[in-house]
C-alpha cells in the first residue's frame, strides 16, 4: 500500500504558487533589479566620464550640414545636406546592393544547387569546386580581390566594350531606358492597361484551367501584362533608349555601376550562391525517393516533376537555412567600407570621424542595422509560416 505521505502535493503559499517557484521568481526579480542597476550605474558613469573631457551626449548633430560627398546615391544629394540626409541616403545604398545580390545570388545558387545534381561528371566536378572555393575562403579577401580587378580595368579612353557594354576604370556602363520629358501621363496609361491585360489574364487561365496551380495563373497574368506595358510604351514613345557615349575623360549617358558597387555586387552574389546551392542541393536530395517515382509513373517530365512536385516540397525544408543566409548577407554587407563603397556603415563612421559622436553613431548604426535585419527576418518568417500552412 502506497504511502499517503508520498503523494501529498507541495504546500502552496499565497496565490497557488509552491515554494520552489516562488523562490525561482525571487531570483529572477532580483537578477533582473542587478541588472538594470548596474546599467544605470553605467550610465551615471559614462555621462560623468563625458563631462569631465568636455563631450556632450545628443543627437543635435544630425541636424548639421554633412559635409562630405557621397559618389553613389539614389537620392540626390549634396554636401550641404544634413547628417541625417546623408546616412539615410548610405542606408539606401546599403538596401539597394542587399537586394540585388540577394536576387542574383539566389539565382544563381539555385542554377547551381541544381546542377550539383546532374548526371554529367564534369558539371558536377565544376560546381563542387566553385561552393568548396568560395565557401571556404574569407568574403573579405574576394571582396578586395574584385576590386583590385576591376580598378586594373583599362582608362576611359581605352575601354573594354561589347555591343552595348563597357568596362572601364570607371565603372560598368550599358544602355538604359529615360523617361521621355512629358510622358508622365502616357506612362500612367500604359500601366493601367497593363494591370487591366493581367486581371483578364488570370480570370482566364482560371476559367481555361481551374485545377491549375497559383503560380501558372499568376505567371500568366505577369507575362500578359508586361507584353501589354511594352507594347503601349513602344508604340507611345515613353522610353528612349540611351547609350552612353565618352565625353574626355569619363562617359555620358545609359547607366552605371560604380567599380566599388560592382565589386561589392559580384562578390556577395558569387559568395552567398555557393552557400544557396548547398542549402538547395540538400534540400531537393531530402525529398523522398518515392514522390520521384510517383510523377514518373504518372507521365511527368524531369523539369515537370522538379518544378511541380519535387521543389515545392524542398522548399518548405530549405526556407529556415535561406531566411538566415539573407540576414547574413545584410550584415556582410557592411564589409563594403574596406574599399569605400559609401553604405550604412560609411556613411554612419564618416559622421563619427568628423563630429566626435561615437557612442551616437554606435547606437545608430547598431539600431539601423537591426530593423534592417530584424524587419527581413520578420518578413520572411511571414512567408514562411504561411508557406507551411499550405503544404
Amino acid at each position: 500500500m502506497t504511502d499517503a505521505t508520498t503523494m501529498a502535493p507541495a504546500p502552496l503559499r499565497a496565490g497557488g504558487q509552491t515554494p520552489g517557484a516562488l523562490r525561482r521568481k525571487l531570483w529572477q526579480c532580483a537578477v533582473g533589479a542587478a541588472l538594470a542597476l548596474l546599467v544605470i550605474a553605467s550610465g551615471f558613469i559614462l555621462r560623468d566620464n563625458l563631462q569631465r573631457l568636455g563631450l556632450t551626449v545628443g543627437f543635435d548633430f544630425l541636424q548639421r550640414p554633412a559635409g562630405f560627398q557621397i559618389g553613389v546615391s539614389l537620392l540626390p544629394y549634396a554636401p550641404t545636406d544634413s547628417i541625417a540626409y546623408a546616412i539615410l541616403t548610405g542606408a539606401l545604398n546599403t538596401v539597394m546592393l542587399v537586394v540585388l545580390a540577394g536576387v542574383c545570388a539566389t539565382v544563381l545558387g539555385v542554377a547551381i544547387g541544381l546542377a550539383r545534381r546532374s548526371v554529367n561528371p564534369l558539371v558536377r566536378g565544376l560546381t563542387l569546386g566553385y561552393v568548396e572555393l568560395l565557401r571556404n575562403t574569407p568574403l573579405l579577401m574576394q571582396i578586395l580581390l574584385w576590386s583590385a580587378v576591376l580598378l586594373k580595368l583599362p582608362p576611359a579612353a581605352k575601354a573594354l566594350q561589347w555591343g552595348g557594354l563597357t568596362l572601364s576604370q570607371r565603372g560598368i556602363y550599358f544602355p538604359s531606358l529615360h523617361l521621355v520629358a512629358g510622358q508622365g501621363m502616357a506612362l500612367a496609361a500604359c500601366v493601367a492597361a497593363a494591370l487591366a491585360a493581367a486581371l483578364a489574364a488570370r480570370a482566364g487561365l482560371r476559367r481555361l484551367r481551374p485545377g491549375a496551380g497559383r503560380a501558372l495563373w499568376m505567371g500568366g497574368a505577369a507575362a500578359a501584362g508586361l507584353a501589354v506595358l511594352a507594347s503601349c510604351c513602344a508604340a507611345l514613345g515613353v522610353f528612349e533608349v540611351s547609350v552612353p557615349v565618352r565625353r574626355g575623360f569619363n562617359f555620358q549617358g545609359g547607366a552605371s555601376l560604380s567599380p566599388e558597387f560592382a565589386a561589392m555586387l559580384i562578390a556577395l552574389t558569387l559568395y552567398f550562391a555557393a552557400f544557396i546551392a548547398e542549402i538547395v542541393r540538400n534540400g531537393v536530395d531530402s525529398v523522398a525517393r518515392g514522390q520521384w517515382e510517383a510523377s514518373q509513373a504518372l507521365g511527368l517530365s524531369g523539369p515537370t516533376t522538379m518544378r511541380e512536385v519535387v521543389f515545392p516540397q524542398a522548399l518548405r525544408m530549405m526556407a529556415p537555412a535561406l531566411i538566415a543566409q539573407y540576414v547574413s548577407l545584410i550584415k556582410n554587407s557592411s564589409l563594403a567600407i574596406a574599399i569605400g563603397y559609401p553604405d550604412l556603415f560609411w556613411s554612419v563612421f564618416t559622421t563619427i570621424n568628423i563630429t566626435g559622436h561615437a557612442i551616437e553613431g554606435v547606437l545608430l548604426l547598431a539600431g539601423a542595422y537591426l530593423v534592417l535585419t530584424l524587419g527581413t527576418s520578420w518578413a520572411l518568417n511571414l512567408w514562411y509560416a504561411r508557406l507551411r500552412r499550405k503544404g
